[in-house]
């Protein structure tokens, strides 16, 4: 794996144009992630330059049930805001350790980009699936980064009837990780279970 030391961040990175909701292509995943699908991360900016962070999922399967983690993204030197940290919270209220976030790569357009750590790094796009040619150059991208590409796994997407097209870049409301775990520790029958209705928010918006 790489040093993240080492690793160059993006230098044509703006924020502004980084929010809103990624769909998960492929990565290289922590133990939690890997028996998703449908997974996205919504992000909303705060006041201080960083995001909220929403990432939305369902276990196993398309029938699965929902999964969700908040969190914050901070830039530490605003003079490389394409080099984060990431802290997410879980839902039983215990605080994960901080984790380097870098955005190694993001096309003009931010229909897709490559983040990564020491350990661990995603490929994220605009729509749920993208075109073989360019997951092969997104995998050789990574490749160059000094990831083991061999141990990219490919997160399984719900495509809309019809057809594979460009979502809402706009942000949603997500509410602030404080909140979120306030709020599932209090209400946790209110934490959605429907797999239909998670599948239809993911492709509504």
């Amino acid at each position: 794996m790489p040093n993240v030391k080492a690793l160059q961040a993006a230098t044509n990175f703006d924020p502004e144009m980084y929010k809103g909701r990624w769909f998960e292509i492929a990565g290289i995943k922590p133990d939690m992630q890997r028996n998703l699908v449908c997974t996205t991360c919504t992000l909303t900016p705060r006041k201080d330059g960083g995001f909220n962070v929403m990432d939305e999922a369902l276990h196993h399967n398309f029938k699965g049930d929902y999964w969700s983690v908040a969190g914050k993204l901070t830039i530490p030197e605003k003079t490389v805001p394409s080099r984060m940290k990431l802290k997410l919270n879980l839902l039983s209220g215990i605080v994960r350790p901080t984790l380097d976030y870098i955005v190694l790569d993001v096309d003009d357009d931010y229909y897709y980009a490559l983040v990564g750590n020491e350990k661990y790094c995603w490929i994220l796009a605009r729509d749920p699936v993208i075109d073989p040619a360019l997951f092969a150059e997104l995998r050789d991208k990574l490749a160059s980064f000094g990831y083991d590409v061999s141990q990219l796994s490919i997160t399984r997407q719900h495509v809309p009837k019809e057809g594979y097209r460009s979502y809402n870049k706009n942000p949603v409301d997500v509410p602030s990780p404080f909140f979120l775990r306030f709020f599932n520790c209090c209400f946790p029958a209110t934490v959605p279970s429907s797999p239909t209705s998670v599948a239809n928010k993911f492709n509504s918006q």
